[in-house]
Formats: structure tokens, sequence, C-alpha cells
């Protein structure tokens, strides 16, 4: 990855051809093994082009995954992009939390067998920023709204739980059952990954091509970007996440026109965009995901665009076992979970079919939070807090899946999702 980088800032072809190197020369037995640990975890059991799926220690895996897809980037090499794409369906579709956490195993810290996530898994900081930068670089390969999709998950879910609200600790592993498990800055790595991943914000929100920009995250401030016809300086107002209302103004372009694309979530399952007051109808989304307004644009041109965020249940794939019939509650990109201290010392809830969801905003709550209300299947009231924010206020207990009454294994076709919306049936 760094290689790549470098090579991008100092087109030296000596650069890449060492990233095609190091790349290249797994699988073939070019260094002695100095221990008996297994070869995937080092992603040296096979050939880049014989690997199915993506194998090994969940955060050396995902840097590697990662280095397949810059190299595609920068080479345009079909076999790298198959290669990526690969591992890429086999993270995202079979071995990633609700959270977006990844690495399930403790033992060597690797990645499970498919659909093995016990919701005691290790779960790596570092493996959760891992999957924020291969997300970034799938959706630059591929320019679909499901790659940003899963790197707003990541971000919002496994990356800031991995950190604590005041910033001065830590999480090496974020299960998402735990109980008592103080913050702390033991390992090396995690830190200085966490921070580096959250400065990046700017890289994940927006990209762009020769005439469109991309705007991937909904985060309130200002952008310039450099178009092929001169730079485009946008502001964006947003409440986001607690609030769908995103409005984006045009406060300067070039003459020729561009398209300005926005991610409509795949967690959204109602948008309204409106463009200078006009409510766009039918909203102009493609297969890609994103709705797209490709016009001559001009200073003061205004865009809002309004995503529905109602408490929505969540299911996860019949394979999963250790989440059969259970739900886990999201609002909008962010995962719920349910903590000891806001639940008479108790995490585990039984939901019923009714649980009469409210959400309340909270300002003097983990520095201003929106919360989750409702009452459980025998009747006594819930609350719960976004995944996130656990483990701020002392030790306690702490699940994100709850039971679910009504809930059955299902023969519905998944179409190779791996979580989706639960509703009674």
């Amino acid at each position: 990855m760094a290689l790549v980088e470098l090579y991008r800032v100092v087109p030296d072809e000596r650069y890449l051809a060492l990233a095609k190197a190091f790349v290249e020369r797994r699988g073939r037995g070019a260094v002695q093994p100095a221990s008996d640990t297994p070869r995937a975890y080092f992603q040296d059991h096979a050939p880049l082009r014989e690997q199915a799926t993506l194998e090994g220690h969940a955060v050396r895996a995902v840097f590697f995954a990662t280095g397949v897809a810059d190299l595609a980037l920068a080479t345009g090499c079909r076999d790298y992009a198959c290669a990526a794409e690969r591992f890429w369906r086999s993270l995202v579709g079979r071995r990633m939390y609700v959270t977006g956490a990844i690495g399930a195993r403790r033992a060597h810290e690797a990645l499970g067998e498919d659909y093995e996530l016990p919701n005691d898994g290790l779960l790596e900081s570092c493996a959760a920023c891992g999957l924020a930068d291969f997300a970034q670089r799938m959706f630059l390969l591929e320019r679909r709204a499901e790659c940003a999709d899963v790197l707003e998950r990541v971000l919002y879910n496994a990356v800031l739980h991995g950190m604590a609200l005041d910033g001065a600790s830590t999480y090496y592993g974020n299960p998402l059952s735990d109980r008592d498990n103080p913050r702390y800055n033991a390992w090396v790595c995690c830190p200085p990954n966490l921070s580096r991943t959250i400065l990046q914000i700017g890289r994940y929100a927006y990209a762009y091509g020769d005439a469109e920009i991309f705007v991937n995250l909904f985060v309130g401030g200002a952008a310039r970007v450099p178009l092929a016809a001169g730079a485009v300086r946008l502001a964006v107002a947003t409440e986001y996440p607690w609030d769908g209302a995103v409005a984006v103004t045009v406060e300067a372009a070039p003459p020729e026109a561009f398209a300005l694309n926005l991610r409509i979530p795949g967690w959204c399952a109602a948008a309204e965009l409106r463009l200078n007051g006009a409510r766009l109808d039918p909203l102009p989304r493609g297969g890609d995901g994103y709705a797209r307004l490709a016009r001559s644009w001009r200073a003061g041109d205004r865009v809002d665009l309004a995503l529905a965020m109602p408490v929505e249940r969540i299911e996860a794939h019949p394979n999963v076992r250790a989440c059969e019939g259970k739900v886990a509650l999201q609002r909008g990109p962010l995962v719920y979970a349910f903590e000891g201290l806001d639940n008479d010392g108790a995490a585990a809830v039984v939901l019923g079919l009714d649980p009469e969801f409210a959400c309340a905003r909270r300002p003097d709550l983990l520095g201003g939070v929106t919360v989750v209300k409702g009452v459980t299947a025998a009747g006594r009231p819930f609350m719960a807090i976004p995944f996130y924010a656990l483990a701020n206020r002392g030790r306690s207990c702490q699940e994100v899946w709850a039971a679910q009454a009504g809930v059955a294994r299902s023969s519905a076709w998944w179409l190779g999702a791996l979580y989706r919306r639960w509703t009674p049936r």
C-alpha cells in the first residue's frame, strides 16, 4: 500500500514493480517459514490467482487485499481487480459482522470460515481500520454505492467503538457481546491506526473523476474538488447521523457541466431529493446506488437530500448460527446495543413483535446521542445506545443482538445478503 501511495506522488516504476513483487511472490515458497504458524496467517498459502477467499490474520489479510486493489487501480491489471473482487465478496458477503468488524478468531487473530461470526469474537480495531481502506479502494475500482455502504458501516460502528469518547484510550478487540472489559492502550498498533483512519475522513467522504463528484459520506463542512474543467467548492450542512437531512450547496463551479452523485445508502428505504427547492420525482437513482444530477451548476445551487431513519430490526443470514432467533437494532448507519447500565444491570433483552420503538435526543449523554427506547416482550422498558458509545461509563455488560419473539428460519432467498431488515411475518 505504501509503495503504491508513493508511486502516486513520485511516479517511479520501481516502486510499482516492488509492490507487484510483494504480491506475486506469495504462495510460491519464496520465504522459508521460521515457525509452524500456518502460511495462510501471512496470505502465503497459495499464489494470488488461486486464492478464492481472504484467509489468515485478519489485519494482515485486509491490508493485503487493499494492496491488491491499489495495484489494480495503479496498473489496470484485470487479474488484480478480479482478486480484489473475490476477496471483497468473501469478506463482506460471508465474514463481516453487522458492525463492520472482521476477524472472529482469537487463535492467530484470524478470519473464520464463512458465517463463523460468534458474538464474542476478537474483532481487532486494526482490522476495522483495514476494512475502511479496502472499502474505499473497492469503491474507486467499481464505483458502486455498496462499497461506500460498507465503508460507512465500519467507520460509524467498529472503528469509532475502538476509541474512547475522550480520545485517551482504545480497545484492541471489539466484540458484540462483552462484559467488564476496560479500555486501555497496551497494544502499539491500534491507537495510531485508529487515529490515522479517523483523520482520513475527507478522503473517504468524496471521490471524483474528470467531470463528476461522488459524495459518499455525509459530513458537515466544506470541500474543494479539482475537476478537469476547474475547481468545485461544496458546502455541506447536516446533523447526520442523528438526522437524515443533508443540504449540499455549490459555492463555486466551472462553466462546464459536471455530475454530482449522492449516495443513497442501502439501509435507507425511503429518500427524497430536491434541487433548488423543487422535488425530483422519481428519484434519479441508478443501478450503482447513486442519485445522479448532471447539469451546468451555478454558485448558490442547492441540493437537499432527506433520508428516512426509522429504527430497523436486522436479521443475520440463517447460516450465522450465533444470531439465530435474534435481531440487531439499527437507525440510519448506526448499530445500537444494550448496556447493563441503562437496563437494570442486564444487557440480554427479549423483544416482542411490537417493541414500541421511540427515539430521543440526549445531548447530556455520551457526548450527545440519540437513544432508542421501547418495551421488552415482558413489558419492561429498555434503552439502547449507539454501539460506538459502549464502555465509556465504567464496567458493565453489553449486547448487540437481542432475542426476538416470532423469529423463524426462513426459506426466502437472501440474494447474497449477509444481513437484511426483519419484519414480523
